[in-house]
């Protein structure tokens, strides 16, 4: 059974670091990343979009915009073809070419924002030269986009004109790879996983509280460990999400009654979506493990 003393403890670390010790919603730039590019000048003048253009095309109105569309690859002889614009993608599309053309002899900078509505949207520009035919930018996600709602908006900043490409993308995505639980042996763990809940009262986690995806809305998230039997000290935990810090501090002492520990997470608000890695070290021997997990 796991002994008072080490909930006690976990909880008193929790409730000092657990909610107030993570990091600011990252943006989500440091998993998504938008790149501008010009079309090669060597591409034929600009044409007009056809009469009837799909609903990713820019309405009339938007001003500056004579043809805009999201797609999932683009060519270098001329303007992309509207009919190759769509509104919904795959999670594991590698890029989304976010093409555009301005009105002969407009020239200035074009600013590109997009992200799903409640996370910092991403905003990148790119000086649009008066020679270019066509030009694009381009979304990519670290490990595949996450299944959700999007917008893409495409302003002109010399007239404010916009155009807004609302997009999906379709899951189910591709978790990344957790670490089965860990085999007795050389290593100081015996299981390390992430779970939905921890009963202090068991023996053991329950194995059907383990999983490898959290919603944004998750009320909390844990990790779930044990040690080799014989094993005592103090056990850490930090956490990242989307490549950047979002739990450092937590520890908790395991002694000789206990037969697993477990850190638990709390948002402030809603957990940020995309991929966390939370990397348990074993204090005495330095020995760190890792268990992946990813939230959407």
């Amino acid at each position: 059974m796991r002994q008072l003393l080490a909930t006690v403890v976990a909880a008193m670390m929790l409730a000092a670091c657990g909610t107030s010790g993570a990091s600011p919603t990252p943006s989500p730039a440091t998993a998504a990343t938008v790149t501008p590019s010009a079309a090669p000048t060597s591409s034929p003048s600009p044409t007009a979009p056809p009469s009837s253009p799909p609903a990713s095309v820019g309405p009339s109105g938007s001003g500056a915009f004579v043809l805009a569309g999201l797609a999932a690859s683009v060519g270098t002889s001329g303007p992309p073809d509207p009919s190759t614009f769509a509104t919904s993608f795959a999670s594991e599309t590698p890029t989304i070419y976010v093409a555009y053309q301005l009105a002969a002899g407009l020239s200035g900078t074009v600013t590109a924002t997009w992200g799903t509505v409640g996370q910092n949207p991403i905003v990148k520009s790119f000086d649009y030269p008066a020679s270019a035919p066509w030009a694009y930018f381009t979304l990519t996600y670290k490990d595949g986009f996450i299944p959700a709602d999007y917008l893409e908006t495409l302003r002109f900043e010399p007239t404010g004109a916009s155009v807004s490409l609302p997009f999906t993308i379709t899951g189910p995505r591709k978790a990344p790879a957790t670490p089965t639980p860990l085999p007795s042996g050389t290593s100081a763990f015996t299981l390390l996983r992430a779970a939905t809940g921890a009963d202090s009262s068991k023996p053991a986690p329950d194995p059907s509280t383990y999983t490898d995806s959290f919603s944004t809305t998750a009320s909390a998230i844990y990790i779930v460990f044990s040690l080799r039997s014989g094993l005592t000290g103090t056990v850490s935990c930090a956490m990242t999400a989307n490549g950047s810090p979002y739990v450092q501090g937590l520890s908790l002492d395991y002694g000789t009654g206990n037969s697993w520990g477990d850190f638990q997470v709390t948002p402030s608000g809603t957990f940020p979506a995309g991929d966390y890695v939370a990397t348990i070290t074993y204090t005495p021997t330095g020995e760190t493990q890792t268990v992946n997990f990813t939230v959407k």
